[in-house]
């Protein structure tokens, strides 16, 4: 999953495929366990840079850590989630632990009472489109990235049933309940495989 909506700190819930991939921003540098600025290689600066370009252009609603919420779903909970909303959750993955620490993305097991703080899908709607969706903090985001990619002229967009959107920060090992400036929110009342297959490209269309 690879710009990981993470650095060892950013993941976000919002993805870029390939330009930018999904929802964490790849694995941040901490700049004080190295003595030598050198050390840090030219790709951990500019993560480091698009880390902090994504929350200077954003409205940060709250920042929670992990630990205090009371949202955070199980892997058995995250698949019953998926399910009911007309997802094959067999295919649901995670790759972060609850501390935050990162591992090789794995399918989640569902009767697993393990907690994960980002769970992710990619989801084929019926005409052909590819999707990413995410639950985050037990809250649910799509992001259209076939659309996306034939749509590279206009502003990248995510869909959401609310206002802001949720990234995690492997990092502090927080959310952040965040409106980006950058990008539109297409707002829906639930994000299911058929909201998805009815969301034909030109209601996603921000021009």
């Amino acid at each position: 999953m690879a710009i990981v909506l993470v650095l060892s700190g950013i993941v976000f819930s919002l993805a870029y495929f390939d330009v930018v991939d999904i929802p964490v921003i790849s694995d941040i540098v901490n700049k004080e366990d190295s003595d030598d600025d050198d050390d840090a290689s030219l790709e951990d600066l500019e993560d480091i840079n698009l880390a902090e370009e994504v929350l200077n252009s954003s409205e940060v609603l709250e920042t929670i850590d992990v630990a205090d919420s009371t949202q955070t779903t199980t892997e058995k909970d995250t698949v019953e989630l998926f399910s009911e909303r007309g997802f094959d959750a067999s295919h649901v993955t995670s790759s972060y632990t609850i501390d935050g620490t990162y591992y090789s993305e794995e399918v989640i097991d569902e009767t697993s009472t393990t907690y994960h703080p980002i769970y992710s899908l990619m989801y084929v709607s019926d005409d052909g489109y590819y999707w990413y969706i995410y639950c985050i903090d037990g809250e649910f985001f799509a992001y259209p990235t076939t659309y996306v990619l034939n749509n590279m002229d206009q502003s990248y967009i995510y869909v959401s049933e609310s206002e802001y959107i949720i990234t995690y920060d492997s990092y502090t090992n927080t959310y952040n309940r965040l409106i980006p400036n950058d990008c539109t929110i297409k707002t829906v009342d639930e994000i299911t495989a058929d909201t998805l297959d009815e969301l034909a490209s030109k209601e996603l269309s921000v021009s």
